[in-house]
């Protein structure tokens, strides 16, 4: 059954103070990202935030596929394919919250990071996504449609999983590149992030694209969509897998890890 895509405006007002919010948020990543830059004589974070800003470009991809449409009638157009234009509100966001996550999760491997900690962060991550839509959702800035399965308000669950699956992989992924790649040549990873991103974030989706993207069947898609959260859990799991560090015993003088079985 094919499910009508809407078209629809939002108001002047409410599209300029999201743009300005968001834009405002662009600029504090920005200078986030510069101060570490100069704090640790390295351009890595800069890099990190102009392929976060080109990242935007892959947005269309999962709208069609998952089926998420942003306001599309009179907007102060940003970037756009396969018929859904992306606002500018949108190319702002990318460029508020991905390079920020980015950098400070390669800072957290390099310290090292232990499971339970890293647990705690894909953990609020993904509930951040959900609460982080509560507003838009409200000012009517995109929306969900079709059937989306297991929904909190307006927001499918599906989604805060995948978006918190596809910042923590491309994260793990840059993380195992950067150690691969001479600091002159780290410029390289800012055309990569973009795709690396679309697929860390496709392959988390898997299940939902499926069901959401081609049936309206309820049962279906509720069942694809609980598929796609169990399956961004295991790539949380084979993720810390990678960049997690065994935990230390407390108090010992020589950070001995506490094995398996051991008794502290």
């Amino acid at each position: 059954m094919a499910v009508p895509v809407p078209v629809y405006g939002i108001p002047d007002h409410v599209e300029n103070w999201a743009t300005a919010i968001a834009a405002a948020g662009a600029v504090g990543s920005l200078v986030f990202c510069l101060r570490h830059s100069l704090r640790h004589r390295s351009p890595l974070a800069l890099f990190l935030w102009v392929g976060g800003a080109l990242t935007v470009l892959i947005e269309p991809f999962p709208d069609v596929l998952g089926r998420a449409r942003f306001a599309q009638l009179d907007r102060i157009r940003w970037t756009g394919a396969f018929d859904s234009q992306i606002p500018a509100y949108i190319g702002f966001v990318y460029m508020f919250y991905l390079a920020p996550g980015y950098v400070l999760l390669l800072d957290a491997f390099k310290r090292g990071i232990t499971r339970r900690q890293f647990g705690i962060v894909c953990a609020a991550l993904a509930g951040g996504a959900a609460v982080f839509e509560i507003l838009p959702l409200h000012y009517d800035l995109w929306r969900y449609f079709g059937s989306q399965g297991l929904k909190v308000g307006k927001f499918p669950i599906w989604w805060g999983f995948v978006n918190g699956q596809g910042l923590v992989g491309t994260a793990v992924v840059l993380f195992l590149l950067l150690k691969l790649l001479p600091e002159r040549r780290q410029f390289l990873i800012v055309p990569l992030m973009p795709p690396i991103f679309l697929g860390v974030h496709t392959a988390g989706s898997f299940f939902a694209y499926l069901t959401v993207g081609t049936t309206t069947n309820s049962t279906a898609t509720f069942f694809g969509t609980l598929a796609t959260d169990v399956l961004c859990c295991v790539f949380f799991w084979l993720y810390s897998l990678v960049v997690c560090t065994p935990a230390t015993v407390p108090g010992s003088p020589e950070g001995q890890p506490v094995m398996s079985g051991a008794v502290p």
